[in-house]
C-alpha cells in the first residue's frame, strides 16, 4: 500500500518605502520576505532478513535460487558441517552482537523479500530575505540584501536507523555608489556567503555499535560509533547491514570589488 505523506509551501512577502516617522524620511524601498516547506516523504522499503533458523546457525532449509541445498562448509576443515548446522561455539561474539540488530522477517511465503518496513522522511526549510536601497541625497547611493535558509531532514533505512542533517545558509551583500560628476562615478560592492551542512547518523554519540561487539582497530570517536558495513557474498540475499557516515562542512566566502567609470569623449575609462 501507499503509506501517507504530505506536502506543505507556503510564503509571505511585503515591501514599501524606507520611512521612519520623525526619523527617516523615505528615499528608498525595503522588501522582507519568509518562506516555509514542511515535506514528509513516505516510502515501504522491502529486504530479506535472517529467518529464526538462519540466526540459530542451522541452514539446513536454505536452499539457492535454483532449489539446489546450500552447503556450509567448515573453513578449518573445508568439509561440510553436520546438517548444515553451525555449533554455536564456532560463531564469533562479533557475530553475535550485530545480529542483534537485524530484524525478524515480517513477512511470509515470498521469493523476493521477507522483510518490509514503512518509513518517513522529514525535509523543512524556513527562508528569510530582505533587500533595501536608498538615496543619500543625489551623489550617494546604496543598496543591500541579506538572505537565511535553515533546512534540517531526517530519513530512516530499512534497519529503522534514523539518520538526520541540517544545513544552514547565509549570504549579504551591500552596495555603495559615489557621482563625483556626471562623468565620472564610483561604485564599491562586499558580498559575503556561508554555508554549514551536517549529517549526523542515528548511533553518533549514542551507541558504540562496533566497540561493544569487540571489534577494533576502526575509529572509536563518539561521531563515528555504529555498525560496520555488512556485505554477504556467495549470492546470498541477505540485506547488507549499514548506517550513515558523518559529516560536517562549512564553507564560507568574504569578496569585494570596486569599480569606476570615466566617461572622457571619444573615451571611456
Amino acid at each position: 500500500y501507499k503509506p501517507a505523506q504530505n506536502k506543505i509551501n507556503g510564503g509571505v512577502s511585503v515591501g514599501g518605502p524606507l520611512y521612519i516617522p520623525h526619523v527617516l524620511r523615505s528615499s528608498g524601498h525595503v522588501f522582507l520576505s519568509y518562506q516555509v516547506v514542511r515535506n514528509r516523504n513516505a516510502s515501504n522499503q522491502t529486504g530479506t532478513m535472517p529467518t529464526a533458523q538462519e540466526l540459530a546457525a542451522n541452514f539446513s532449509q536454505v536452499v539457492t535460487a535454483l532449489g539446489q541445498p546450500v552447503i556450509v562448509n567448515d573453513p578449518t576443515t573445508g568439509q561440510p558441517f553436520p546438517n548444515n548446522v553451525i555449533p554455536q561455539n564456532r560463531i564469533s561474539p562479533q557475530a553475535l552482537s550485530l545480529l542483534k540488530y537485524y530484524p525478524a522477517p515480517t513477512l511470509l511465503g515470498n521469493a523476493a523479500y521477507n522483510y518490509q518496513i514503512v518509513t518517513t522522511g522529514r525535509n523543512d526549510s524556513d527562508s528569510v530575505g530582505t533587500n533595501f536601497n536608498r538615496n543619500l541625497g543625489q551623489k550617494n547611493f546604496i543598496n543591500g540584501a541579506f538572505n537565511y535558509q535553515n533546512s534540517r531532514n531526517n530519513s530512516t533505512n530499512l534497519f529503522g536507523f534514523t539518520d538526520t542533517g541540517a544545513s544552514v545558509g547565509m549570504n549579504a551583500n551591500f552596495n555603495y555608489r559615489h557621482v563625483f560628476s556626471p562623468r565620472f562615478n564610483m561604485n564599491g560592492t562586499v558580498v559575503w556567503s556561508r554555508q554549514s551542512v551536517v549529517a549526523e547518523p542515528y548511533f553518533a554519540n549514542r551507541i558504540n555499535v562496533s566497540g561493544l561487539a569487540g571489534i577494533t582497530g576502526n575509529d572509536q570517536t563518539p561521531i563515528n560509533w555504529g555498525p560496520p558495513s555488512l556485505g554477504f557474498s556467495g549470492g546470498s540475499s541477505i540485506s547488507g547491514l549499514n548506517d550513515q557516515n558523518p559529516s560536517t562542512v562549512h564553507n564560507q566566502t568574504t569578496g569585494a570589488t570596486v569599480q569606476g567609470l570615466w566617461v572622457r569623449r571619444p573615451h571611456n575609462i
